[in-house]
């Protein structure tokens, strides 16, 4: 079974859902290059989809980085 219940990455290189979970597991473990770097490709990918959106929006406020959160640069 795969995450998210689709395609692996390996079959697909541009699975969203399964780079946002890769990108929630690195998270999990402390890896935030790694999460961040998923979580990019995923936003580039698809830029509505509203789960990669929350992890993204999650992430910069637990860096305090409000700015980004609230689309202000």
């Amino acid at each position: 079974m795969h995450l998210f219940g689709g395609p692996s990455l390996l079959q697909d290189p541009h699975n969203v859902a399964a780079l946002s979970g890769l990108a929630v597991l690195d998270l999990a473990a402390s890896e935030t290059a790694s999460a961040l770097q998923r979580l990019r490709k995923a936003y580039e990918l698809n830029r509505t989809q509203p789960v990669v959106l929350n992890i993204l929006a999650r992430f910069m406020v637990q860096k305090g980085d409000y700015d980004k959160v609230c689309g202000r640069k």
